[in-house]
């Protein structure tokens, strides 16, 4: 049975998967700041995973932040892949509770991997999914 929400965004052929949050970024208004350190190849189920985590993190942004900008690092090393999306807002707190969180949380969890939510001493918020490189389940690419 093929669901509609796990196929392969066009973007991340066209692209690749920095660029491609970029571009959705770019869509909602939010200038985002790329650090690719990806250094091993990522299996179809990690980028996809990836890029839903990526672009509801900012989205949320887009919504709730009150900030036109947004840090993305991607990073692997030693089996594993790192997506983390920041920014200077005003935090999780302030944010109404949505499905956006848990299902980020369950996109990382169905390959996996882990999502952490934190709040800087400052305020903004990072958004931070590890995910095993090798990573196969939970999304068909």
């Amino acid at each position: 049975r093929c669901d509609a929400r796990e196929l392969r965004p066009p973007l991340l052929d066209e692209l690749g998967l920095g660029h491609a949050l970029a571009q959705v970024g770019a869509d909602l208004g939010v200038e985002v700041e790329v650090s690719d350190r990806i250094r091993h190849a990522l299996t179809p189920a990690v980028e996809v995973a990836a890029y839903r985590i990526g672009s509801e993190a900012l989205t949320n942004v887009a919504r709730h932040a009150g900030v036109s900008r947004a840090r993305l690092d991607l990073s692997s090393a030693a089996g594993s892949f790192r997506l983390e999306v920041s920014d200077d807002g005003c935090g999780v707190a302030s944010a109404p509770r949505g499905i956006g969180m848990s299902s980020m949380r369950e996109r990382a969890e169905e390959i996996e991997g882990v999502l952490h939510i934190h709040v800087g001493p400052r305020g903004g918020t990072a958004v931070v999914a590890e995910i095993p490189v090798t990573a196969t389940r939970g999304v068909d690419a």
